[in-house]
């Protein structure tokens, strides 16, 4: 016999359905439509859409199933009104005029035009201004940001295949020249990649400043990359010297009270889970400043006195800031990471030509894993559509699909991202152990409880979390040789969890779903059936086929979060105990040792190799104002980094 259990946030409400919207009705006449168009436009900053010296302007990026509003500085938009989910394509007439008789001034049409090559380099200008003026980093020999970019253009060049050099690489990345990338325009994805796209390859993997002794680390690493031996699985930054030693001092360039607060935000999201903390205007010669520059980037680590982070125009959102600190601290991105072949695969015909070096991976040398597993959810991870051609296609593909709407969150931290950082450091504030159950480890800012994966809570990680809905929502669930059936319908958070009290799987079946639908998803279902409830579950937030999951072991977490809407959200679960034995545990990623992440990094000693002389010889011909940098490019290019990455000047290897 079936058992149905109904739970939901105020005992079966009549109507779940969100508050009706306003219908947008499209503008008819032609001032409207010009009118509609002038409104849109100011809403972007200046910065991505206008060259006034050659009076190119260029649309505004086309809206993908939401809409942003972002106030450029001294201007006030007008408000309007328009309906989410459906942006009209206006098509304005080749000629348009205002009405006779207005008075105003008359006003060209936005059209469509390609995007000015003379506006991207003079906002790549204002960028380097930017990194030297604010980061005390750029102003010495090792962390020249000039010097960085040569050899990161370089090196793009001689990992792309068809480089102009005629050198052909081999490996996991490919693309064409850097000399024929488009030049692309911002897309509001809620991440840093879609934000930064009119830099792209103008910072590395999109938002990072890199000092030369890590972009000489890459190239090492790229090497490697093409030595199939020796390959160890890391994520933060090695080194201690890239550490901060206590309380970070920052500072704010600039910025309003709105802006202030958000970068508050982004931080209070690292200090509730780890005992690091910012302190503004705080003493110190090593600090960072926040200011409003021309993308969302930061430095990685400490890199000494005074280093950058930008949070500019369309980088508003306090998981991005969550991300560019993240950065600060030590952290490469997620898929940076050796064995993420595991859990993604590169669509690579859909990369921007000329950017695959941006997917190479690093190697032990330069990173470490902190004793955790890969986390699709991390929020250090690339977004589906980094540094695509079209925004319609992904490049990262999950190897299992059912975790592609949880890639690129910037909601918050995941459990591993706050695991890493308390190991890195916080790992001796709890002198006394706890046996905490499922990875759990003794919470910094509370030694007598532990820090639980996502779903779990108690004193020792050994109970549901609980959820913020209602005091009934959540809880325990027994799996039986009988169906059963929950339908939930609620707000907020609420998670259960289901056991087989026979040691057997447990099978489950999603049959109904209705979240707010997305690329990456912000409000969902989310449900952990691994082994290790350390990573994040596959979150589901568009429904488009039944969803069919058998747990690793005897138990599965399932987790609703329903924060960012103001609507009621339901989904309808069935679940039945498995007859088949629980799988043997994985094999774990690594065993930490505390302090092995501070071993020396790579390139911060010269260790006298080949490699390490060509590019440290190379530097002062980058920094020789006499020499032209097309010149030092192609030398770097054509007589190093080809080399180096094993590729001869006649394409064989």
């Amino acid at each position: 016999m079936s058992h149905i259990l109904t739970q939901n946030a105020s005992f079966l409400m009549k109507t779940d359905a969100p508050p009706p919207q306003e219908t947008f009705r499209q503008p008819r006449t032609k001032q409207e439509k010009i009118d509609r168009w002038r409104n849109i436009a100011r809403t972007f900053s200046p910065f991505f859409f206008a060259d006034a010296e050659s009076q190119n302007t260029t649309p505004a990026p086309q809206f993908n199933n939401y809409i942003w509003q972002q106030n450029a500085p001294a201007v006030t938009p007008e408000p309007f009104t328009f309906a989410p989910f459906s942006f009209p394509t206006l098509a304005p007439p080749a000629t348009l005029a205002p009405p006779v008789g207005s008075g105003g001034p008359t006003l060209e049409p936005f059209l469509p035009t390609t995007a000015s090559p003379k506006l991207l380099a003079h906002n790549t200008a204002r960028m380097i201004r930017e990194i030297a003026t604010f980061s005390d980093g750029g102003k010495s020999r090792d962390q020249d940001f000039g010097a960085v970019q040569t050899l990161m253009q370089a090196f793009f060049e001689a990992v792309a295949t068809g480089n102009n050099n005629g050198a052909v690489a081999t490996g996991p990345a490919v693309g064409t020249p850097l000399g024929d990338a488009p030049i692309l325009q911002a897309h509001r994805d809620g991440t840093e990649l879609g934000a930064n796209r009119a830099l792209t390859n103008k910072l590395f993997e999109s938002d990072m400043v890199l000092t030369v002794p890590q972009m000489k680390a890459v190239v090492l690493a790229a090497q490697e990359a093409r030595n199939p031996h020796g390959r160890k699985k890391r994520k933060v930054i090695t080194g201690s010297v890239y550490r901060w030693k206590s309380v970070i001092p920052y500072r704010f360039k600039g910025g309003d009270s709105k802006w202030k607060k958000l970068i508050k935000e982004g931080l209070g999201l690292w200090e509730k889970e780890t005992c690091v903390r910012w302190s503004e205007n705080g003493p110190g010669k090593d600090y960072v400043i926040f200011f409003r520059g021309s993308g969302c980037y930061s430095s990685v680590g400490r890199t000494g006195g005074s280093q950058l982070i930008s949070i500019g125009y369309g980088c508003e959102d306090k998981g991005i800031v969550a991300h560019e600190v993240g950065h600060s601290l030590g952290f490469w991105h997620e898929q940076s990471r050796p064995d993420r072949d595991q859990y993604i695969h590169l669509r690579k015909e859909w990369i921007i030509k000329g950017t695959d070096g941006n997917f190479e991976k690093r190697s032990w040398e330069e990173i470490e894993d902190m004793g955790v597993p890969y986390d699709i959810g991390s929020v250090m991870h690339y977004g589906s559509n980094a540094f695509t051609k079209d925004w319609d296609q992904i490049t990262i593909e999950t190897q299992d699909k059912r975790y592609q709407g949880t890639i690129g969150q910037r909601q918050k931290l995941s459990f591993i991202d706050v695991k890493q950082v308390n190991r890195l450091y916080c790992n001796s504030v709890c002198p006394v152990a706890l046996p905490c159950q499922h990875g759990g480890y003794p919470d910094p800012n509370n030694c007598s409880v532990c820090k639980c994966p996502d779903g779990l809570g108690g004193k020792l990680c050994g109970r549901v979390a609980k959820g913020t809905d209602h005091d009934k929502c959540g809880g325990e669930l027994v799996a039986t040789p009988e169906w059963q059936e929950m339908i939930y319908k609620g707000k907020r958070t609420c998670n259960w969890r289901v056991k087989s009290p026979n040691g057997g799987r447990v099978r489950l079946v999603l049959t109904e779903l209705r979240y707010q639908c997305a690329t990456s998803c912000k409000a969902y279902i989310e449900i952990k059936h691994n082994t290790d409830f350390q990573q994040t579950g596959f979150r589901v937030c568009c429904f488009n086929k039944t969803y069919d999951v058998i747990s690793d072991q005897s138990e599965a977490l399932i987790l609703s979060n329903a924060n960012i809407v103001d609507y009621e959200v339901s989904y309808k679960l069935q679940w039945i105990q498995d007859n088949g034995k629980p799988l043997p545990p994985p094999k774990p990623t690594s065993t930490w040792v505390p302090g092995k992440e501070n071993r020396p990094f790579r390139g911060v000693e010269n260790t006298g190799g080949s490699i390490e002389k060509f590019i440290l010889q190379a530097i002062p011909k980058i920094r020789d104002s006499h020499r032209p940098l097309e010149s030092i490019t192609s030398i770097v290019a054509e007589y190093g980094l080809a080399t180096l990455l094993g590729i001869s000047h006649n394409g064989k290897k």
